[in-house]
């Protein structure tokens, strides 16, 4: 087998590997969709945690597997009803 034909499979098997890891949730995000969405606008409120870390003024309460994720990744998962993003 020549060294080209070796070195597109591995980059094959690499690129097929981080399809399945993306695919699988390891991102964080379950991806069926199922996340819960935001019924309130996000427009000015970039601390999520500040509610949701404490379930203050009625909020939900952060679930426990969601321990050690900071703000900057809710709404990778979670949408604003509404919004189509």
């Amino acid at each position: 087998m020549r060294k080209t034909n070796v070195r597109s499979r591995a980059w094959t098997v690499i690129l097929a590997a981080l399809g399945l890891f993306a695919l699988s949730g390891a991102s964080g995000c379950d991806g069926d969709g199922g996340a819960p969405r935001i019924p309130h606008t996000v427009t000015g409120r970039t601390d999520c945690l500040g509610c949701h870390g404490s379930g203050g003024g009625g909020a939900p309460q952060v679930p426990a597997d969601h321990a050690g994720r900071s703000n900057a990744v809710c709404l990778d998962c979670h949408s604003v009803v509404g919004s189509g993003y």
